[in-house]
């Protein structure tokens, strides 16, 4: 996005709609300005077929890649990092209510050797709190420190289910050294607003205060019957990054772009 000051960068994540395909969401992030998109290859098998997400080959406009903390991956990732030009890959957690962190950070160090020097590895991280004390805390500042043995950062994702003790200030502050992606649901959704709403914005405040000038993901949810529309997660993306321009204090000089439109877009 091209803005009048410094600050956070953002992108459009696939995970937007289930409907559109990955270069439906590459054009409503160009018509918005946008600096790219956040392609999540960790979605299931049938979303991969539905979105064209298995058949992508062409990784430019890119902004961020989330890939499975299974070994596995490390050969697909191998195929793709020649032509990877990623800001940042992010390896997502092991399966499980309390994953270990094992598991993932040593596909990220593998991860680390396989893209290119100017792309990032994060470890990302996610709003939970099973002991209900001030244990999460603690395990934060541990992977952050793991972070910064192997040069690696983290990436917040507030965008599925949120514990509401959580603290978020706290985790904020232990992670904003390493802290380079937040994706984030806005516009926030009516029926989860009294936990999501809550901790988003605090969340967001936290960052705020930290100086945090990393990468926005934005997931705008759609309306079902808008799930195939274009011209709709533009108009969403146009709200959600505008609003959060605010709150960070970007003047934006965005022009927006001239979507062609489809006439299988209603």
């Amino acid at each position: 996005m091209k803005s009048g000051s410094s600050g956070p960068r953002f992108a459009l994540s696939s995970r937007s709609t289930p409907l559109l395909g990955c270069e439906d969401v590459a054009r409503a992030a160009h018509a918005s300005c946008l600096d790219g998109t956040d392609l999540d290859l960790t979605v299931s098998a049938f979303r991969r077929r539905l979105t064209g997400i298995g058949r992508l080959n062409d990784l430019e406009g890119v902004a961020s890649l989330w890939i499975s903390s299974a070994p596995r991956v490390l050969d697909e990732m191998a195929t793709r990092a020649r032509g990877l030009g990623t800001d940042i890959v992010v390896v997502d957690e092991e399966r499980g209510s309390v994953p270990n962190g094992r598991e993932q950070l040593a596909t990220a160090i593998k991860a680390r050797g396989l893209v290119p020097p100017q792309s990032r590895v994060a470890l990302a991280v996610r709003p939970r709190n099973p002991e209900a004390g001030r244990a999460h805390l603690a395990r934060l500042s541990l992977l952050r420190n793991f972070a910064e043995e192997w040069d690696l950062d983290l990436a917040l994702d507030l965008s599925g289910p949120i514990d509401w003790l959580w603290e978020a200030e706290a985790a904020v502050f232990r992670m904003a050294s390493r802290l380079r992606l937040l994706r984030i649901v806005y516009p926030l959704p009516a029926l989860d607003a009294q936990t999501r709403t809550r901790m988003t914005h605090r969340t967001i405040a936290a960052c705020v205060d930290a100086g945090f000038d990393g990468l926005i993901v934005v997931v705008c949810p759609l309306p079902f019957w808008r799930w195939r529309s274009v011209s709709a997660l533009v108009d969403a993306t146009a709200m959600a990054v505008d609003r959060l321009s605010d709150r960070f204090g970007i003047v934006s000089v965005r022009t927006y772009q001239d979507l062609p439109q489809r006439s299988s877009t209603p």
